[in-house]
């Protein structure tokens, strides 16, 4: 995983919370989303009237081999850093290894029944995929990644080579032109401070990339759209109204972005 170092902003000026060479990973550890208390004492109850607990515990047992590796994972996630989207494939196999080893009570267990629970976890599992493309579409999320090929590709004109490590000015976790390019991020300011560094003195917005520069970066990227979509905002940023590159910023091919050689 690539390490972050993220500069922290007061109001009363650009403080730098990390110190030379310090880096803080920056993100939360979230194995269970959106799911309340009530709603996991549902499910348990829905088992246990349902299912037989014994024959339920064996049956799940038969798969060890899937659920110890996955406990495992889980575990040296929990002493790291966790992030959602590494974790589905083993959730998935956990999942699976409760769904195949639940086991009926003998009075629930005849055809009809088991046919309407069939439908009932189908029906589930649909309208949960459905309720995931509508977060995406609510999100504003998009899926044309024209922008980022472009990026990618006039940062290479430009002279920024593979495994180069880079700054990101806006970009918080959108930043694919740097998988792309195959750059490492090692500094950002995210999309809801981008404005604030913009209208920062001369000052503090040296001091700022002093900071970029001792975190290593050889380059800066900084977001200049002007309808960014986010996926971790809900409402798209306008970056053109607050932008303000000196003449020490390029601007990058035919895109609305612009790069800052550090050296």
């Amino acid at each position: 995983m690539d390490s972050w170092l993220c500069l922290i902003y007061l109001a009363d000026g650009w403080i730098d919370h990390l110190g030379t060479g310090t880096g803080l990973v920056c993100g939360h550890a979230r194995l269970f989303r959106g799911r309340s208390l009530v709603e996991r004492l549902v499910g348990v109850i829905l088992l246990l009237f349902f299912c037989e607990p014994g024959a339920t515990v064996r049956g799940i047992a038969q798969y060890w081999y899937l659920l110890v590796p996955s406990v495992l994972v889980f575990a040296a996630h929990s002493l790291t850093f966790a992030e959602f989207r590494y974790l589905p494939a083993w959730l998935l196999m956990v999942w699976g290894s409760v769904l195949a080893g639940l086991r009926l009570r003998p009075s629930l267990a005849s055809p009809l029944i088991a046919k309407w629970i069939a439908i009932s976890v189908a029906a589930v599992i649909v309208a949960s995929m459905a309720n995931g493309l509508y977060a995406q579409r609510k999100s504003v999320r998009h899926d044309d990644a024209t922008v980022h090929y472009a990026i990618a590709e006039g940062l290479t004109r430009l002279g920024v080579r593979r495994g180069d490590k880079v700054g990101a000015i806006g970009f918080d976790n959108d930043a694919h032109w740097a998988y792309l390019d195959g750059l490492m991020i090692v500094a950002e300011i995210r999309t809801d401070s981008v404005c604030d560094f913009w209208n920062a003195s001369a000052v503090d917005k040296k001091a700022v990339l002093d900071k970029f520069a001792q975190a290593g970066a050889r380059a800066i990227i900084a977001n200049g759209s002007h309808n960014f979509k986010s996926t971790s905002w809900d409402a798209p940023f306008d970056f053109v109204a607050c932008s303000r590159p000196d003449s020490g910023w390029h601007r990058i091919g035919d895109t609305e972005d612009d790069v800052y050689f550090i050296y």
